[in-house]
């Protein structure tokens, strides 16, 4: 089957459960697409048959970082975004964290791959980095303020991942100001199935379940669908 076949098929086949960024694999569901962060792993099993996303996560910044082994990552096929990468002002290391993540996003650049960041108390030297990036980017466990999502909405490439605070007593202030076709979800560290964020949102949002499910299914296919598109691997087994 050629890769524009298995898109094609992506797209035919009945709307899947999208869990956007995830430390598992789902290997007992097939409603699932999922994008499983890879922890910079020096190769890539040839038998994976689930999408991944690669990078430096700013927690990990004094682990070995070898750009040539990394770019030779991100040609890999199951390969379809960078990250997590980011900056977080809690943990040390702030110009070290802020170097490794101009780098990758200059290797970004190149490939034109969407990005999975990673942001704690440290939008504004985030924003002023992204700006100017070309691919669609994800903000994993989005916690911004209603400033600050008024001003990543103002960037067209922005999307904001939703997990684990939809199930907090206090919910992300920013969850109303988001038009839903910018909305992603995910499980992260989380060993539930995405479908229980998807009943949440929909609860908190008043939508119908289905509705919400079609919708990021759409938001999916906008934001990978040239990398989708260059695979030969079958994601939907």
């Amino acid at each position: 089957m050629t890769a524009l076949n298995k898109y094609i098929f992506l797209y035919l086949h009945p709307v899947k459960w999208i869990d956007i960024h995830t430390h598992k694999a789902y290997r007992k569901y097939s409603d699932v697409i999922f994008i499983r962060n890879a922890f910079l792993l020096p190769i890539l099993p040839e038998n994976i048959n689930y999408l991944c996303s690669n990078g430096l996560h700013p927690w990990k910044i004094n682990s070995p970082f070898d750009t040539d082994k990394f770019i030779e990552l991100l040609t890999r096929k199951p390969l379809v975004a960078i990250g997590e990468i980011g900056l977080d002002r809690l943990k040390p290391d702030f110009e070290k964290q802020l170097f490794f993540f101009k780098k990758q996003l200059q290797i970004g650049q190149q490939f034109k791959l969407p990005i999975i960041v990673h942001c704690v108390k440290a939008y504004p030297e985030t924003i002023a980095l992204l700006k100017t990036y070309p691919a669609p980017v994800v903000f994993h466990q989005y916690e911004g303020n209603t400033s600050i999502t008024n001003q990543l909405l103002a960037l067209p490439n922005v999307y904001f991942s939703f997990g684990k605070q939809l199930f907090r007593k206090q919910i992300p202030a920013s969850l109303n100001q988001i038009p839903l076709h910018r909305i992603f979800l995910e499980t992260d560290t989380s060993p539930q199935h995405v479908k229980t964020c998807y009943m949440q949102l929909a609860q908190l949002l008043n939508i119908n379940l289905h509705t919400l499910q079609e919708q990021l299914f759409k938001n999916f296919n906008a934001v990978f669908e040239n990398r989708i598109l260059q695979t030969e691997h079958v994601y939907l087994k």
